[in-house]
């Protein structure tokens, strides 16, 4: 989850929004690549 971008924990990675961004690292959705 990710509390600061209202993300329950649990939701999968589908369904973040477009715009989501990594809290940590702050890397866009669309640099993620499925393994």
């Amino acid at each position: 989850g990710d509390t600061d971008h209202d993300v329950k924990p649990g939701t999968p990675f589908e369904k973040l929004p477009e715009d989501w961004v990594c809290p940590i690292c702050g890397a866009p959705k669309d640099q993620f690549v499925k393994q």
